[in-house]
């Protein structure tokens, strides 16, 4: 399944392997500042997931990895569907949760339209450099959900993103690969959605922001 993206074949490669993926999962755990964002990230998926209402509801999480968001998952959800693009992260996602998960793409997913009341797709964004492989990406998860769409972006215009473009002048880092809420906003209003809510991890320690978009009434 050719990813048709530079930096997504590059994210991909770097979990195609058992222990780089048995690395990633644990990350989490390991190191002190992916701890606190993890307290933040787990905050904001419990308010996003408040706004949706969500109760017994089919969900569909891409990618999924190891599972390290199942647990916030599956107290809302009556079916939750877990893919993921690296068949060794989800094999080490059925030796921690012994779930049913499959190999898939989150360009090309294998579901009917309206498929999942939910579908949550977190930190895959900032992986896709081309703003239209993620436009393609976008569609994609709102073309299978029926209500709900929970997504993470790096927001362009956040502190966090400012102060990176500004520091590039002398620490030679590339720039983050970033999207417009505007942008946001217009593929979601294309699809049927608009945006319920934006809710950022933190204003000031990170550019990653969830947004709950809602699929307008037919």
């Amino acid at each position: 399944m050719p990813l048709s993206d530079r930096q997504l074949e590059m994210y991909a490669g770097a979990r195609r392997h058992e222990e780089r993926a048995e690395s990633y999962a644990t990350k989490y755990d390991r190191e002190l500042h992916k701890r606190v964002s993890s307290h933040f990230e787990r905050r904001a998926i419990r308010r996003a997931l408040a706004i949706t209402g969500a109760r017994s509801a089919t969900v569909l999480d891409v990618p999924c990895g190891a599972g390290r968001i199942t647990p916030l998952l599956l107290p809302v959800s009556s079916r939750l569907v877990s893919c993921d693009y690296s068949p060794a992260m989800l094999r080490v996602f059925r030796r921690m949760h012994g779930k049913p998960c499959f190999v898939g793409s989150a360009f090309d997913l294998p579901f009917a339209d309206r498929a999942f009341d939910v579908v949550f797709s977190a930190r895959l964004s900032h992986h896709i450099e081309s703003d239209a492989r993620r436009a393609d990406y976008l569609r994609e998860i709102m073309r299978i959900a029926a209500g709900w769409v929970i997504v993470t972006i790096f927001d362009r215009n956040s502190l966090k993103n400012r102060l990176r473009e500004i520091s590039r002048r002398w620490s030679g880092k590339r720039s983050k690969h970033a999207f417009a809420r505007a942008d946001l906003e217009r593929i979601a209003r294309e699809a049927g959605f608009s945006v319920a809510a934006g809710l950022p991890l933190s204003r000031l320690a990170s550019g990653q922001v969830f947004y709950v978009l809602r699929r307008a009434a037919a």
